[in-house]
């Protein structure tokens, strides 16, 4: 498959914009850790809550294009891994923006109907469906862990033996999947240091990860701009091999 220029600078804006989106994410601005039952019903009725779940499915689409590109200039390298590699990706995003649109329609539409309930008994198994919908949520979360940790680590064995930046990206994505399994493993040893650890991983090491697949299209970009190898021509159009 061909790629030219403009679609590697739409990969690589994407993987820039999601610098910011991942910033946004764990920056807390959208975390409503709320204690009393009654405020926490009130969520649907706050903007700044219902447009973070927005902005953490866009934060997934603008991931999973980016994992996309990578793929599409890799994948004849080793079609298998990178092939897996990207459905990972693909089960993380459907994954966490599933989870987004439960809470967006589903619980939403239950903090509404708590709100309206009749009677006592009726907001009693209203309130039942809401506690409950956190042990789905926490699997849900569970599952795009896991499938996340996944594709970053088949994208880093992908990426390992190829070039300067190759190698780089390799190593950020190798040490990101050791992150995720250890992050799942965690919700079972209840080690509150690697808590405390994550939280900071998410604010300053995935968007710095981020940043670096950006730049690594900048890096793809630049090789056709100097006419390296990997640069064909195809009539008046200049184009890019996927693994020349």
């Amino acid at each position: 498959m061909k790629l030219n220029k403009a679609y590697l600078v739409l990969f690589s804006i994407c993987a820039f914009l999601s610098v910011f989106t991942t910033i946004g994410i764990h920056s807390g601005i959208f975390d409503f850790d709320l204690q009393i039952f009654n405020e926490e019903v009130k969520l649907y009725k706050n903007s700044i809550y219902n447009f973070g779940k927005w902005w953490i499915i866009a934060h997934c689409l603008l991931v999973l294009s980016s994992m996309w590109g990578i793929f599409l200039i890799l994948y004849k390298r080793a079609l298998p891994i990178f092939g897996f590699g990207f459905l990972f990706y693909a089960v993380f995003a459907i994954t966490e923006i599933y989870r987004q649109l439960l809470y967006l329609f589903y619980l939403n539409g239950q903090y509404r109907r708590y709100e309206l309930a009749e009677n006592i008994e009726r907001s009693g198994r209203i309130m039942h469906d809401i506690k409950s919908f956190d042990l789905t949520s926490y699997a849900l979360y569970a599952m795009f862990i896991l499938a996340f940790a996944l594709g970053n680590l088949c994208y880093g064995i992908g990426l390992v033996r190829g070039a300067k930046w190759d190698k780089i990206l390799a190593v950020i994505l190798l040490f990101w999947a050791l992150q995720g399994f250890v992050t799942l493993g965690n919700e079972f040893w209840e080690i509150s240091w690697i808590d405390t650890l994550n939280e900071s991983f998410g604010l300053v090491f995935q968007p710095l990860a981020r940043f670096i697949v950006g730049y690594w299209f900048i890096v793809k970009i630049q090789e056709k701009w100097n006419l390296k190898p990997m640069v064909e021509f195809s009539g008046s159009q200049e184009t890019i091999s996927s693994n020349k």
